[in-house]
């Protein structure tokens, strides 16, 4: 039984990674494409024409209830929408049910973990009940148009029979017909077992240089040449023998030719056979190159995905010692086509996909594929483990090189992931799955690496997948709390300020490390949601802790790099300052040295939020690459001297003398300092010394929660540190 076809679409490559696994176990199942948005996954369905579509809600550019509807509207499918938000009752579970989804399913059940996958099982079952639906949601346009087509050819064959009852009447139109056709019509009768032209019209025989006149007389073979008249003999004589409609297809000097045989009677007797042709060498190298763009990328002629799966499948049942998989992915490949143009991204990726190929000229089993925008795959055999790695790193390096166009060398930063291992006991989508995680992993570490697998690596994956799903609910279930860490002027002897810092408690996961769930919240988006929630819970908590100390204590909030990025920024610390009554300048943004590195427009924001009246800090000050020239520039308040110099300043010579530089350039631009992970009092004897007074860290207080704050605030008043 042939494999239904499945495209799946949803944001996250984590998340298509899982449906894609789960689906490889039912062999019933086969994946035909993968796409991130809904746009993408309109024109997939266009070119591929999958028998279903999994397809996720809440996703960038289109979402999945917008594209349902186009997807019902101009190329119907069954749709089974998988997502958080479609648990049974929902808005969005009735609406997607409205809109023409076969079904929809809560994605939870297949990310959580289920010993005996009664939850996978019913999502593949109601995945082929959907399935059923196919017959009555296909679009039949193209078929209709087919049938309208042959349909004409039918007529033409009527007009045909007629021209024997008045030929006087149909002949110039039928010769039109023809002219705009590119076609020909003969007639044919048989004699001595030979089928001889009776007559003979068309625009073919004028492109052949085949005047009419020279046919009439002419035996099949003498018209077609031997080879294509034996082809057509048992046609004819199909036709002789009174079959009312005989097709066929043939080549004839260059062309596809769709030819159509009818019988002429007279008097109950068959008296000749007309034979009609149409040039159909358009739609059938059209069909040629959908065949070809069904298993082959148009831009790098390099096998597709479903090639990919059907190679690999072959290649794990023979008896190889050792398969490996190279995951490939371009790092910042967007950026790339932004600054440059897409055009020189299309010359960029074809140059990678030749570098590939060229690795591979001298090994017996070697298969390149490019799988998604800029992600390739290359798989080979291998006799050991030794040759595997060998052949690894000479693919890695030969990417590594730059890439000359227009007189410009351009830089090629890649991630690598690498899944080496014996075939016996992986299917196919399980080898590209592991080596596809393994790059993730690669470029999650910085990129520019090459990682090999290592079975770990799909724990942390699902564990990826599961904060990503749970973060999209947490703030509306009230998850996040926030903590508070004082700021401490030793100089003064009081407590100046406190930073908020945002914790995580969630009933499946439990407690969260910021470190661990902040990078995620980032590229899921999440984080504008969640950053504009720290923001409001420390503005309402700073109001409430003026009232309570009478004194002007500052509280700092710290800008995630897409908030900082965010148009609406401005107006939304606006609107929370008003909204809470927070005075602007007890408010102190912190920002990270790597969100500055596009100058002019970090320079725009940080003035339009200095007219708000707010306080800007830079955080982690001294582990970026900000330039000297433009800290000068930014209208900064504060830097924050990053805890990786201040926890060992009292042994480490080099950090010693980094935290004096900075101490004394502070000074000279008048900017406060203060020193964060301060820990014991010798170190904070070595900031005093150095005209750093201002300290943060667990020499002074551990974050505390919110009803701690106060007594927090009172002890280190009374306490005297100076």
């Amino acid at each position: 039984m042939t494999p239904y076809k499945v495209i799946i679409v949803d944001d996250s490559s984590l998340v298509r990674s899982i449906l894609t696994k789960l689906f490889a176990k039912d062999e019933s199942f086969m994946i035909v494409g993968e796409a991130r948005d809904g746009l993408e996954a309109i024109e997939m369905i266009v070119s591929k024409r999958p028998d279903l579509v999994t397809m996720d809600i809440e996703m960038p550019v289109m979402d999945g209830l917008t594209a349902l509807k186009q997807i019902m509207h101009d190329c119907p499918v069954p749709v089974i929408m998988v997502s958080s938000y479609t648990d049974e009752g929902s808005d969005y579970a009735m609406e997607s049910i409205d809109s023409g989804a076969s079904d929809f399913f809560f994605k939870d059940l297949l990310l959580q973990p289920s010993g005996d996958g009664l939850h996978e099982d019913n999502f593949l079952l109601r995945c082929k009940v959907a399935l059923k639906q196919k017959d009555s949601l296909m679009s039949d346009q193209l078929f209709k148009i087919q049938e309208q087509n042959h349909q004409l050819i039918l007529e033409s064959f009527s007009h045909l029979v007629k021209i024997e009852e008045d030929l006087a009447i149909v002949h110039e139109e039928l010769r039109g017909t023809l002219r705009g056709q590119r076609g020909l019509i003969l007639k044919l009768c048989r004699k001595d077992g030979k089928y001889i032209c009776m007559y003979g019209e068309g625009e073919l025989l004028h492109l052949f240089g085949m005047p009419a006149s020279h046919l009439v007389g002419k035996d099949s073979v003498e018209l077609f040449s031997h080879e294509p008249a034996c082809y057509q003999e048992p046609f004819y004589n199909q036709a002789w023998n009174g079959e009312k409609l005989v097709s066929y297809e043939m080549q004839w000097k260059g062309l596809y030719l769709l030819t159509h045989l009818r019988p002429v009677f007279r008097g109950g007797e068959i008296m000749s056979i007309l034979m009609i042709s149409f040039d159909i060498s358009p739609q059938r190298q059209m069909e040629q190159r959908v065949v070809f763009l069904r298993d082959n990328d148009a831009l790098t002629k390099l096998p597709n995905r479903a090639s990919l799966v059907r190679w690999l499948d072959d290649t794990i049942r023979q008896p190889y010692s050792s398969l490996t998989i190279a995951s490939i992915d371009l790092d910042h490949f967007k950026v790339v086509n932004e600054v440059f143009g897409r055009n020189v991204g299309d010359r960029i990726l074809q140059i990678v996909a030749r570098r590939i190929e060229n690795c591979g000229l001298y090994e017996k089993q070697f298969y390149t594929a490019r799988v998604g925008g800029d992600e390739f795959i290359c798989a080979y055999t291998s006799s050991n483990e030794k040759s595997s790695r060998l052949l690894a790193e000479a693919i890695f390096q030969s990417l590594m090189k730059p890439i000359s166009l227009d007189d410009q060398q351009l830089p090629v930063r890649i991630s690598m992931g690498i899944f080496s291992r014996e075939t016996s006991g992986f299917g196919a989508y399980e080898l590209l799955a592991n080596a596809e995680n393994a790059m993730y992993f690669a470029r999650k570490q910085g990129g520019h690496q090459m990682k090999f697998w290592e079975p770990s690596l799909n724990e942390q994956i699902k564990r990826r997948v599961q904060i990503e799903l749970q973060l999209k609910r947490a703030i509306e279930r009230r998850e996040f709390r926030l903590v508070y860490q004082p700021q401490y002027d030793r100089k003064n002897g009081r407590v100046i300020g406190f930073e908020s810092l945002i914790r995580w408690n969630n009933p499946i996961l439990g407690q969260v490390p910021p470190v661990e769930f902040i990078p995620i919240a980032e590229e899921s988006d999440c984080i504008i949601e969640i950053g504009e929630w720290v923001l409001q819970q420390a503005c309402l908590f700073g109001k409430k802790l003026h009232a309570e100390t009478c004194a002007p204590i500052k509280i700092a909030v710290n800008l995630s790099s897409k908030q900082f990025a965010d148009d609406r920024l401005c107006d939304i610390v606006k609107h929370i300052l008003a909204n809470t009554g927070l005075n602007p300048g007890c408010l102190e943004l912190e920002i990270t040295e790597s969100m500055t590195m596009d100058v002019q427009s970090t320079l725009a924001t940080m003035r339009e939020l200095k007219q708000i009246g707010v306080k800007l800090a830079m955080d982690d000050f001294g582990t970026g690459y900000s330039s000297l020239r433009w800290i000068k520039e930014f209208p900064l308040d504060c830097l924050k001297i990053d805890r990786s110099f201040i926890m060992d300043i009292c042994s480490n010579v080099y950090n010693h003398s980094i935290v004096r530089t900075i101490t004394a350039m502070s000074d000279s631009l008048q900017l406060e300092m203060i020193a964060e992970g301060v820990e014991d009092e010798d170190t904070a004897q070595i900031l005093d010394g150095f005209g750093c007074t201002m300290h943060q860290g667990y020499y002074y207080s551990k974050p505390v929660e919110e009803h701690e704050v106060l007594d927090a605030y009172l002890s280190l008043t009374r306490n005297d540190y100076s």
